[in-house]
């Protein structure tokens, strides 16, 4: 099966893999999403795919709050592309504040929170749908 060069460079490069994997798998449009994120063209999203642009860091937050996904995966790959050493280094950090069993809490939550498409407080039906189904997992 013949392979394009973005294949490729998809399959290097971290940020370009995880853009493409957020800004496909949305219901919205590039346009859609450049306008809600703050982006002065809507050309500049397929750059940051393409990897043609470095994908600033401040824009996590908005793109992934437009479309809907967990923002930790593509602040990681943008961190792993552009600041290696600063990640290390917070990641250090982080394994020292948290524990084990919060880490398992961690992980968990954001599994049933993506389950249930709900941020607490924006729906209080979901929302306590949701802390029951975390009370069920943590205390059986």
């Amino acid at each position: 099966m013949a392979r394009n060069k973005e294949d490729n460079y998809y399959d290097e490069n971290p940020v370009s893999r995880e853009l493409t994997r957020i800004i496909n798998g949305s219901d919205k449009t590039q346009a859609e999403l450049t306008q809600e994120v703050g982006f002065a063209k809507s050309n500049v999203l397929t750059m940051f795919k393409q990897g043609r642009s470095p994908f600033p860091i401040k824009y996590v937050i908005p793109l992934c709050r437009a479309t809907g996904d967990d923002p930790q995966k593509l602040l990681t790959a943008c961190m792993t592309t552009y600041m290696p050493e600063v990640l290390e280094t917070i990641t250090s950090v982080n394994n020292m504040a948290i524990d084990e069993t919060e880490k398992y809490v961690i992980k968990q939550w954001r599994a049933v929170r993506a389950k249930f498409d709900a941020a607490p407080g924006q729906n209080p039906q979901k929302s306590k749908k949701l802390r029951d189904v975390m009370a069920a997992v943590m205390y059986g």
